[in-house]
């Protein structure tokens, strides 16, 4: 089922105007801002007018990509998508899903718009966790454009212009606001041993502290009362999936509300989790969020792969993109002044889901709620290591307690796993993450890729 009703949107010079205002071509910065200021106003318009503004913006990058993109180009030819039916195409699921391998198939140029040059744009690249990096082109202004849709839920979240923050794994970009004074914002890199880290935020004594779970959750293995001194006023956490103990963890520790995000190098923020509501709003006029079971529109309370559209990258678009994680729709949403959609849980990356020979596939968050409230557990990973056994390695509090914990682990295991599933536990003293690398709470040796179906 399509997204929208069956309605034709005709191409219009508007188009290619709206096109080059975003590829730069003639855009003041301050009409720019401007836009960013307006963005604001979004947030609060009808569920039904926030979809108007997807399908203009949907179908208008989907006519630039024909026109300008080589990788679409060939991609709607092969789906036998005309010039003229792109013009009037109105049904989104006309549009061929495109995975990560497509793109890595495909020169870094066929992917770009022809009428840009790549040494105009800013290249990022997927972090490559799950050993696959991707390399992406933008242009200034789509960057800031994306910079302005994080300030805005970044604000929302509690961050203010005169509070100091502090990023762990990145090295934040100076846009205006910076310049100006405004949202001073510092990084540090991941690759600090955690007495380097606290030292530098004892130093800089932020207000909002920003970074992956397992670097925040090593600072309060090994600092909890410099951590707890901080006095900090928010935690934002993203990059990795959130437990419920490591959450919990931040809170009284640190003594202030965490809030998280989750996106993808691709498109930057897809959803943000909401101070109103408890639940994730997702960025829709930045992306169009398509959630999907079984090549259908996943409904109320189900878990679906997420298919992404970046609607204002143009230089290089991502159309109807699977990133490859599962997320599950809230059953009943709850009653927001925000019209923008909603997730109710981020349920992990489609390929960390656990299948074992003749039973369900298996959620990481299902295996998350039986481990999180086992006490004296500091830390835990999962991995698949066949096809009927599972490893799990723990960090426990208290070396009293080794044997007990791993057997309420392992019995813990046995409640949703099939009987005839070998199930390893191993204390360990501590994690080891390379530079740079994600936490991954399941890991698989196995050679097919899963999906949440």
């Amino acid at each position: 089922m399509p997204l929208w009703s069956n309605s034709p949107v005709f191409c219009s010079n508007a188009d290619r105007l709206t096109a080059d205002r975003i590829l730069g071509a003639g855009t003041t910065r301050f009409g720019l801002w401007g836009e960013q200021l307006a963005s604001w106003g979004r947030l609060y318009r009808s569920p039904a007018a926030v979809r108007r503004y997807q399908k203009d913006a949907f179908f208008r990058l989907v006519r630039h990509a024909g026109r300008k993109v080589p990788y679409y180009q060939r991609l709607f030819q092969v789906a036998g998508l005309s010039s003229r039916q792109l013009h009037e195409l109105s049904d989104n699921t006309l549009i061929p899903i495109t995975e990560k391998a497509d793109l890595q198939s495909v020169p870094l140029t066929d992917r770009l718009s022809n009428d840009v040059r790549l040494s105009d744009c800013r290249i990022h690249e997927t972090s490559g966790s799950m050993g696959e990096p991707i390399r992406i082109a933008r242009t200034i202004d789509e960057d800031v454009r994306l910079f302005g849709r994080r300030l805005r839920v970044q604000v929302l979240s509690g961050l203010r212009p005169w509070r100091r923050r502090v990023i762990i794994g990145a090295s934040p970009r100076a846009f205006l606001p910076h310049r100006l004074g405004l949202f001073p914002v510092t990084g540090l890199p991941l690759e600090f041993t955690a007495r380097e880290t606290v030292e530098q935020l004892e130093i800089r004594r932020p207000h909002l502290l920003k970074g992956p779970p397992s670097a925040l959750e090593q600072l309060l293995d090994e600092y909890p009362d410099r951590m707890s001194s901080l006095g900090l006023k928010t935690v934002f956490v993203g990059a990795e999936r959130l437990s419920r103990q490591t959450r919990q963890r931040l809170e009284q520790i640190c003594r202030c509300p965490v809030i998280e995000f989750y996106g993808a190098a691709e498109c930057n923020l897809i959803a943000w989790q909401c101070v109103r509501c408890g639940q994730y709003h997702t960025c829709d006029d930045g992306v169009m969020v398509e959630v999907l079971r079984d090549g259908r529109e996943a409904e109320p309370g189900e878990v679906g792969e997420v298919v992404i559209t970046a609607l204002h990258s143009f230089a290089m678009p991502f159309i109807r993109y699977r990133v490859g994680d599962a997320v599950r729709l809230p059953r009943t949403p709850v009653p927001c002044s925000i019209g923008f959609g909603t997730i109710e849980s981020i349920e992990g990356r489609t390929v960390e889901y656990l299948k074992f020979t003749g039973g369900p596939k298996i959620s990481p968050y299902t295996l998350m709620d039986e481990l999180d409230p086992i006490e004296d557990v500091a830390r835990y990973e999962a991995e698949q290591t066949g096809p009927q056994s599972l490893l799990i390695r723990f960090k426990p509090l208290s070396a009293s307690r080794v044997l007990e914990l791993a057997e309420l682990i392992r019995g813990r295991c046995g409640n949703i796993l099939p009987s005839d599933v070998e199930v390893r536990v191993q204390a360990v003293e501590r994690f080891v993450l390379t530079p740079g690398e994600k936490r991954r709470f399941i890991r698989s040796r196995q050679a097919n890729s899963v999906d949440p179906r």
